[in-house]
């Protein structure tokens, strides 16, 4: 299909690398709570470079990106045009592939570190059973190590698959 053309306040994106997320799964299956008419494009998380501006926006050509197209124009696609307010740069060192997961999963890992987990800079031991559940160990791996915590494995011997394990993230 050729790209689309981007309109007032859009850009339009080629895709480097898009995310699995697992609404995205749900969505193909028609499980989700969101039931967009088909045909429809899944794929809320992508990355990617800027090669079109429509009017009235300030983002430039060949910026890297990461951006959350809207249903039912997902960014599983070679191109994509998203609102300008749904764009965020990124920086030459992060990969596409990295930068395509950021925006849902690492907040979500994120809020639940920290608001259900009540990760705080005193409480730093907090139970790994629901990361190594959610499929969000690499990302906690990863958050950890942002903030300046020991990055611990999440699973790799019988007490951490057992669901036992407690990991200090300190």
């Amino acid at each position: 299909m050729p790209a689309p053309e981007p309109g007032p306040g859009e850009i339009l994106i080629k895709t480097e690398a898009a995310a699995l997320n697992f609404f995205d799964i749900l969505l193909c299956k028609g499980e989700y709570q969101e039931k967009p008419p088909l045909p429809f494009i899944p794929g809320a998380e992508i990355a990617g470079e800027i090669k079109d501006t429509g009017p009235g926006t300030a983002s430039s050509k060949r910026q890297r990106v990461l951006a959350t197209p809207q249903l039912p124009n997902g960014g599983w696609s070679e191109y994509v045009v998203v609102k300008e307010e749904d764009v965020f740069p990124i920086p030459e060192s992060l990969l596409a592939s990295e930068a395509a997961s950021m925006f849902i999963t690492y907040q979500t890992f994120y809020f639940a570190l920290h608001r259900c987990g009540r990760l705080t800079e005193r409480r730093g031991t907090v139970s790994t059973r629901w990361i190594r559940r959610s499929g969000l160990c690499c990302d906690s791996i990863r958050i950890n190590g942002w903030r300046g915590k020991s990055k611990q494995p999440c699973t790799g011997n019988a007490a951490g698959r057992s669901g036992s394990r407690r990991t200090n993230i300190r």
